[in-house]
């Protein structure tokens, strides 16, 4: 429980010497403005952003904050300066807890005695002017949060604001391309290093460790999601844990990982085979490299994702892998969180789109239309992908081709 005086003081003057932020304050509050104007459009006369420590992508895309410890909370009102809130700080001290990483001018700390919800409620004024309060993050919100709310905000309408703010995140900044765009590089040079370490008598704990000392050396913050590095029969289940399995000649093998890097994910996937793939390994090989091709001729702004999906299906139909082709497995958007707009096809988490998704300049996304095959392999070639001006671009710089 944090105490009521921190000895290290945590107000705006006192962080400033400390303050860690990867963007140029103009981007934050752009994306506040933006939000706002989203505001106006739904007729919210405030959100509320609300963070958790496995789901804090909007509260951290708007303040850069997110919690080490509990829980986290944005209240914007049309105007004024953003609130964050957070409910623990270790050892009491916010500035032990990361409150240096947020550009908020305010930024509050849960005092002993009170709850988060109860200090949301105050932050909004009490509910006296707020009728209709968006709030981000409400597919998860637990129900003493929403009791909280609606004990403290008589008569207030809480609406779920989730759709809105991934359209917002859908369409990245040039900043954030960058961001994605280092991510990904990070994240292809950690895989060319798990392929190389791919070879008889290697474990898959072993390449994944080499893997991973690659990201962390080149500046990642953390895993985008738990690697796979998955060899032999285990590989047509895709995903998998890396294990203690001795790799073998013959072997696939599936490796799916990547760096996370301020905040922002890329995802990426190679299949190699240890040794020479033999026939029906090989026709898998080139018939994925094939379906990632077709997006990179035909993607670009103003295509309909379903029209690239038909056209791959029936490659993949026509090369006799109509069973190992997988209809949902097309990909998902990328940045702050794992899974974003645009949408792709398949379940997605949190993203549930109206109607199909054409695409966009300034849309990322994690592609990778892939062919399975139990007991056999995983055939993917999956990069972090950015819809240009005029066409399309993996941000990898890996290679597709790595079939002998």
């Amino acid at each position: 429980m944090a105490t009521k005086t921190p000895k290290v003081p945590f107000d705006w003057e006192s962080r400033k010497p400390w303050l860690d932020v990867p963007f140029p304050e103009d981007e934050y509050r752009e994306r506040i403005a933006r939000t706002r104007k989203l505001m106006t459009e739904n007729g919210f006369d405030a959100l509320l952003a609300i963070a958790r420590e496995a789901g804090d992508a909007t509260v951290r895309w708007l303040s850069n904050f997110t919690p080490f410890l509990g829980q986290a909370a944005i209240v914007l009102h049309p105007e004024g300066e953003p609130v964050l809130i957070a409910e623990m700080a270790m050892h009491g001290e916010p500035m032990h807890t990361l409150f240096n990483r947020t550009w908020f001018r305010d930024a509050r700390l849960v005092p002993a005695g009170s709850s988060i919800t109860a200090e949301v409620v105050k932050a909004l004024g009490g509910g006296k002017s707020i009728r209709r309060l968006g709030v981000i993050g409400f597919r998860e919100m637990p129900v003493y949060w929403a009791e909280g709310l609606k004990d403290g905000l008589a008569g207030c309408e809480l609406k779920s604001a989730d759709q809105e703010i991934l359209r917002l995140r859908a369409i990245k900044s040039p900043r954030e391309i960058e961001k994605m765009r280092s991510a990904a590089q990070i994240s292809g040079l950690a895989i060319k290093a798990a392929m190389d370490a791919c070879r008889p008598g290697a474990s898959e704990f072993q390449v994944a460790g080499i893997a991973h000392q690659v990201m962390f050396t080149l500046g990642a913050e953390g895993l985008a999601f738990d690697s796979a590095v998955v060899a032999g029969p285990r590989a047509g289940l895709k995903h998998g844990y890396p294990s203690g399995r001795l790799m073998q000649n013959g072997d696939m093998v599936f490796i799916d990982m990547a760096a996370q890097v301020d905040g922002y994910h890329a995802d990426l996937s190679r299949t190699i085979v240890v040794g020479e793939p033999d026939d029906y390994q090989r026709r898998m090989l080139v018939t994925a490299e094939k379906l990632f091709e077709v997006w990179m001729q035909r993607a670009r702004p103003g295509v309909a994702v379903n029209d690239i999906k038909e056209e791959c299906t029936k490659i993949a139909h026509d090369a006799g892998f109509e069973e190992e082709h997988q209809p949902l497995g097309w990909g998902h958007g990328l940045g702050v969180s794992l899974f974003e707009l645009p949408f792709l096809g398949g379940p997605q988490g949190p993203v549930n789109p109206d109607g199909g998704t054409v695409l966009q300049e300034g849309n990322i996304f994690a592609l990778e239309p892939m062919l399975v095959k139990l007991g056999v392999g995983t055939a993917v070639v999956e990069d972090t992908m950015l819809i240009t001006h005029d066409g399309i671009e993996a941000l990898s710089g890996l290679t597709t081709k790595i079939y002998s």
